[in-house]
Order: C-alpha cells, then sequence, then structure tokens
C-alpha cells in the first residue's frame, strides 16, 4: 500500500452556522487539515483540527494522526509505503522509531 501523507493550508469556517446576516461572513474560524491519502484503495482520510486545540505541526501530531488512521482505517497491511514532505514533524527520528514500533507490532500479530 502506498500512503501520502501532509498537512494542508488552514481552513476557514463560521464561527455559528446559525448567525443571520453578514456576521456570518466576518467571524471566519480558523482549522487545520491533515489528510492521509491511500492510493491502493483511492480513499482519503481527512482529519479537521481546531487551531485552538492544536499545539503546532510537530511528530507528535503527526504520530498520533497516522496511530489513528492505521488503528481505525487501516486494512491490515503488512507493506506499506509512506510518502510526506520534508517537513521536521514529518521527516524526524520521532516517525522512524514511531514506523520501527510499526512493524515490530506487526511482526508480533503475525507470529
Amino acid at each position: 500500500m502506498n500512503y501520502s501523507f501532509d498537512f494542508a493550508q488552514q481552513m476557514h469556517f463560521s464561527s455559528n452556522p446559525l448567525q443571520p446576516g453578514p456576521m456570518y461572513f466576518l467571524t471566519p474560524r480558523k482549522c487545520g487539515l491533515f489528510g492521509v491519502s491511500c492510493e491502493g484503495l483511492q480513499k482519503q482520510a481527512n482529519f479537521l483540527i481546531d487551531v485552538g486545540m492544536s499545539s503546532g505541526k510537530g511528530s507528535n501530531e503527526v504520530i498520533s494522526y497516522m496511530h489513528h488512521f492505521f488503528t481505525h482505517f487501516g486494512v491490515g497491511e503488512t507493506d506499506v509505503d509512506l510518502h510526506c514532505d520534508n517537513c521536521t514533524g514529518q521527516k524526524n527520528n520521532f516517525m522512524l522509531w514511531y514506523g520501527a514500533w510499526r512493524v515490530a507490532q506487526q511482526v508480533s500479530l503475525h507470529t
């Protein structure tokens, strides 16, 4: 399976969809977007993150989103190719350690 993942630019949406009048468009709320695309199944999972709840785009966030994705949307694959950009949160030692841990978990499950 081939997976690509990345953060997108911030999105804005209205803070109160029931607000009548022009204030609906004047007070947008910021939202981050983290997407994981599964090219083998031609599906994509998007994580919408409220900026007030996000602590950044570091390795903790990326590992949490990827772990949730593999836990809930993974199909039990044993051969995975991951594609990401050169962002420090997506390519660093913690991500490599997480990948090694995932491999060790899969090996222990199948033996």
